[in-house]
């Protein structure tokens, strides 16, 4: 788990996740997104978000989710 704090100003929240944020802020974000009001690149380019970071399931992991037996 990562250690750093969201992005938003004053969050108190331990741990970033998606684009830096915490699950709150993220969700308000991605509403935002959806309404159309801004995109994931405005915010980006103007440093208020991270980029996404792309998630490779370890191969045990991915195993296990496909039903592979070890």
């Amino acid at each position: 788990m990562e250690t750093e704090k969201c992005l938003f100003p004053n969050c108190p929240r331990p741990g970033s996740y998606v684009r830096g944020l915490c699950p709150s802020h993220y969700q308000t974000a991605s509403r935002l997104v959806s309404q159309k009001k801004t995109t994931w690149n405005e915010m980006e380019a103007k440093g208020i978000v991270g980029s996404p970071k792309v998630h490779t399931p370890s191969q045990k992991a991915a195993d296990y989710f496909l039903g592979k037996k070890p």
